[in-house]
């Protein structure tokens, strides 16, 4: 598998950012992709397969007042990718001073940064936390932490992504959620279920591997599913 680069941005508001921005977002940085590479911005809209990249939420970094959502303007975004036309086209349309439009506000690229993550050591029994909510979704209904059978839906995504991504029939033997918060968010008026977490994942390298790189479920271009190793 190829070694992956994160693209670590920080971006900047004058006001507060609205909760449900995913969708935003998303169109908003598809829309500056599409004035420096058109070929790229059509790959990312049609793609139905495997994920060109996986992006993170929002962090906050900075905050007007005391620290909560709404007195956030200082914000942390990661963008993971092993495609090297990806990544130049992301590192030239997210140039410093480049804005983002979103309905709530405005948000302007104050630095970007390229670093390559090689994972070619895997730890054993990781703690994965979000950086993004994680949606799951499976023959067209939605699960979300706490509800029934939401443990067995999540290792069916995890395995069913390795498998897609390696061609190799992967083995998920476990997970065990150690924290978790259910969330609700509305993209395009639809209401979509989620769930930040942190997990042990018992799994195979290629499964861990790939949900580090690929994100883990449904919607992981739009800033959901994103996962890094919990540090001790």
């Amino acid at each position: 598998m190829k070694h992956m680069i994160s693209i670590h941005v920080t971006l900047a508001s004058d006001v507060g950012i609205h909760f449900d921005y995913q969708y935003e977002l998303y169109s908003s940085l598809q829309s500056t992709i599409k004035r420096f590479n058109p070929a790229i911005s059509s790959r990312i809209h049609e793609n139905r397969g495997v994920p060109l990249f996986n992006s993170s939420s929002l962090l906050p970094i900075n905050f007007v007042g005391k620290p909560s959502w709404t007195n956030a303007r200082l914000f942390a975004l990661i963008i993971n990718t092993v495609y090297p036309d990806v990544l130049d086209t992301m590192m030239t349309a997210l140039k410093t001073g480049t804005t983002l439009v979103l309905n709530s506000g405005m948000l302007k690229v104050v630095s970007v940064e390229a670093r390559e993550n090689v994972l070619d050591r895997i730890p054993t029994l990781p703690e994965l936390k979000c950086r993004g909510p994680i949606v799951i979704r499976e023959n067209g209904k939605y699960f979300r932490v706490g509800d029934e059978g939401f443990e067995s839906h999540l290792i069916s995504a995890l395995k069913r992504k390795a498998d897609a991504i390696t061609g190799k029939d992967t083995n998920v033997r476990g997970i065990k959620i150690t924290s978790a918060h259910r969330k609700r968010y509305m993209i395009r008026q639809h209401g979509i279920p989620a769930s930040i977490i942190s997990f042990i994942l018992d799994a195979d390298e290629d499964v861990i591997r790939t949900a580090l790189i690929y994100g883990v479920g449904s919607k992981t271009q739009m800033g959901f599913g994103m996962v890094a190793v919990k540090e001790e």
